[in-house]
């Protein structure tokens, strides 16, 4: 996990085992992962099925309590949508200078908050669930009106049919939700060229190697692809990565098994 902040602290799995065996040895040995994207403010880390860690990554607090741990179980019950609770406050030690807290977890899925006024309910969310080789294809069923300040996110909460009851609590599902649809033109994200001041194209034309400049749409983060909205036409065969130190105008000739689609 690269840095967020050039003075933030190292904080890993390792540390968090190693806070919760010191100070909640309970809960040393639940499932333990890391949660991307994850927040600018906290590392969090969620913890077993049904609890999250969460670690300033600088500059966290030096005094017991915090405004979320004063007010929040307060104002849950008040509130429309389940929002995370803390229930524990570790302390600081000789493995991490601040105060960090434990929080109840809340099922959904996150999106960035600039992207949520694409998303509406009943919007499709495909899945893949760990330990299945197929796909699932759920709704958007409520999005949640606050966004989290810490990580800039907004949960929304998905339901997918289950009627054959293979799913179970626990399990870990990453889902993608298609925001937009159309039919383009696309290329792999290798073949888009930035070295220079504006993206380009190399195509094979005539034989021979053709820079073309590219307008570039829609990107497909999942499938690793890119719309092309000039510069490129359907059936053009595209250069990849390395193969683009081809100079422009040079004969090329490509076997079928080279042609990249």
């Amino acid at each position: 996990m690269s840095r967020m902040h050039i003075d933030e602290l190292e904080i890993d799995e390792g540390l968090v085992r190693r806070l919760l065996g010191g100070q909640f040895p309970d809960w040393v040995d639940l499932p333990l992962r890391r949660i991307e994207p994850s927040g600018t403010v906290n590392a969090i880390f969620r913890l077993g099925d049904e609890l999250s860690v969460r670690l300033p990554r600088l500059r966290g607090p030096t005094q017991p309590g915090s405004t979320e741990f004063d007010w929040l179980p307060k104002l849950a019950p008040l509130l429309p949508v389940e929002v995370p609770v803390p229930v524990a406050q570790g302390h600081p030690s000789g493995d991490y200078p601040w105060f960090w807290e434990i929080h109840t977890w809340v099922e959904g899925e996150t999106v960035p908050v600039e992207e949520i006024g694409r998303l509406k309910v009943g919007t499709p969310v495909e899945f893949g669930v760990s330990g299945f080789d197929r796909r699932f294809t759920g709704k958007i069923e409520r999005i949640n009106p606050a966004v989290d300040p810490a990580t800039r996110q907004v949960r929304i909460y998905v339901s997918i049919p289950n009627s054959e009851e293979a799913l179970v609590a626990g399990l870990f599902a990453e889902g993608r939700v298609a925001t937009d649809a159309r039919r383009a033109v696309a290329v792999p994200f290798s073949a888009v060229d930035r070295r220079g001041t504006a993206p380009v194209i190399h195509r094979i034309k005539d034989g021979k190697v053709n820079v073309v400049p590219v307008e570039l749409g829609v990107r497909d983060e999942a499938a690793e692809l890119i719309e092309g909205n000039s510069g490129i036409s359907p059936g053009d065969t595209v250069l990849l990565g390395s193969a683009q130190a081809v100079t422009e105008g040079s004969p090329v000739k490509i076997t079928q098994d080279e042609v990249s689609r």
